[in-house]
């Protein structure tokens, strides 16, 4: 539990933030109305030492414009560049809200945090002492061992903590994740931390958490589609991202500099459909290797295919995403708009794709591609 004096420093520092200036009078009422205050107003005495905690904890002076006599977060975009700092203040907000709320538990919902953040304090004073671990691991898919780590930095990705240093064992910098840790010695064996070496450059071109140095940085171009733009806007990629192109209400291009590692790949195909490879080309095949294998996985059941097509009217009402089916067929003519009833039990009772053929006298196939065509073509009417 955060002690209560610290989540003064924290409320202090949230507030001046969010409201940009205040006189030491609103300060000291906000005070008194919050769940700190306790109804009381807040001391100047008191005040000038919360002033001084901050500075130390958080590296950012609380000043005061003497003009209007307003109290001021001197750089706040320093804070926000120092990720460390902000990832502790971001923690400690939470913590201190869920604290002050004590019914609020049950109501802030927090995605599962993988095992092993019991470690953390041992990786750290490793860190600062120059001292060994020696690390009982159990890799996934592969045996446990016992490996003698130099740590150099510790990462957050996914929700879980990773170590990167010199593992003895494989004579090369590697991750380990916490997660995957049974247990953790810190040895008596000191290293000499390398003068050369940059956490934020070790990991400069990648995304995630893999890095392999045999792979070159290169150019990565990607479209993005829909609202979709404004997702990786406000959350960009990479920190390389640069929009280079776009065309105001259909899609945005991107580009970065990064190495095509498996992750990047498997970042790409999270955003499903509303993002494509523009290039390199050795990207967009692995994209369309993956997107295969995983289509093999839905569409096969041993030599036969299945039909991806809607299968009922409910089902074809979600795929276009409307209500009205009557009105969105009046947008087809003819035998397309025969089969489609016929298909989906229109005026009809449904029939199969089979039973249509015999009466057009053509195969299912040709059905099939009938029926897909006017799906696209509703498709495109719709949007």
């Amino acid at each position: 539990m955060i002690s209560k004096t610290f989540n003064r420093y924290i409320w202090l520092l949230n507030t001046l933030l969010q409201q940009r200036r205040l006189t030491f009078e609103e300060i000291s009422y906000r005070w008194r109305d919050s769940y700190l205050g306790d109804g009381k107003p807040l001391t100047l005495r008191t005040f000038h030492v919360h002033r001084e905690a901050i500075a130390e904890l958080f590296g950012v002076e609380v000043k005061c414009d003497t003009s209007t006599y307003e109290y001021y977060i001197s750089s706040p975009s320093q804070l926000k560049s120092d990720r460390t700092r902000q990832w502790l203040l971001n923690s400690f907000t939470v913590s201190n809200m869920i604290e002050a709320g004590h019914n609020m538990k049950d109501r802030i919902l927090f995605e599962d945090i993988p095992e092993g953040t019991e470690f953390i304090q041992t990786v750290i004073d490793a860190m600062q002492r120059s001292k060994e671990l020696q690390i009982d691991y159990q890799p996934f898919g592969d045996q446990r061992a016992t490996y003698h780590l130099q740590p150099y930095a510790m990462k957050v990705y996914n929700q879980r903590w990773y170590i990167v240093g010199y593992l003895k064992e494989k004579e090369d910098i590697r991750n380990i994740a916490l997660d995957r840790t049974l247990e953790m010695d810190l040895t008596d064996n000191d290293f000499l931390f390398p003068e050369d070496f940059d956490a934020e450059e070790y990991y400069a071109n990648t995304v995630g958490i893999y890095v392999n140095k045999n792979l070159e940085p290169q150019k990565v171009l990607l479209r993005v589609y829909g609202i979709q733009v404004e997702y990786m806007r406000s959350l960009p990629l990479h920190f390389s991202q640069k929009e280079v192109n776009t065309k105001a209400g259909e899609y945005s291009d991107f580009q970065y500099w990064l190495s095509l590692t498996p992750e990047l790949t498997t970042k790409i195909l999270s955003m499903g459909e509303k993002v494509e490879v523009l290039g390199p080309d050795l990207l967009k095949k692995e994209v369309i290797r993956r997107l295969f294998n995983t289509i093999h996985h839905y569409t096969k059941q041993g030599e036969k295919i299945i039909d991806l097509a809607p299968s009922d009217l409910e089902e074809l009402k979600f795929v276009l995403k409307i209500n009205d089916i009557e009105k969105a067929f009046s947008k087809l003519k003819g035998r397309e708009l025969d089969i489609m009833k016929k298909i989906y039990g229109i005026d009809y009772a449904p029939m199969s794709l089979d039973e249509i053929g015999r009466e057009y006298g053509l195969v299912a196939e040709r059905i099939r591609q009938i029926r897909n065509k006017a799906i696209q073509h509703l498709k495109e009417e719709i949007s």
